[in-house]
């Protein structure tokens, strides 16, 4: 009977030890994140618009850029689109841009259709 309990404590073990190897090495790894303080230079990034057109940050400074994160799934973002809407048309004509970046994986499909509803 030690026997018998011994091996499946052995089994148990191996068994554990190789799915926490295979499931550290399946993670995506990140690269480490610069906290940015108030005052500093924003990092550059490049994103496409829904136009397909490329947008750098680089390529609006100089101008006041308010970047929101958003998804169409989330309530509180689809509340506060009527209000960004609106300080989007009171700020024309300013040195104003807004980036609604939109952090779905799928966003480049479930956007276009999003907006047509909207």
């Amino acid at each position: 009977m030690r026997r018998l309990v011994l091996i499946v404590v052995v089994i148990l073990l191996v068994c554990g030890s190789v799915y926490l190897v295979t499931a550290s090495s399946s993670r995506p790894s990140y690269e480490p994140v610069k906290i940015v303080d108030m005052g500093d230079q924003a990092p550059d990034f490049l994103l496409e618009d829904t136009a397909g057109n490329k947008v750098s940050l680089a390529s609006l400074r100089g101008k006041v850029v308010l970047v929101n994160f958003w998804a169409t799934w989330c309530p509180p973002c689809r509340a506060e689109m009527p209000s960004m809407e609106k300080l989007n048309e009171a700020m024309a004509g300013e040195d104003f841009v807004m980036l609604a970046i939109n952090v779905e994986e799928n966003g480049r499909s479930v956007v276009p259709e999003f907006l047509k509803k909207s």
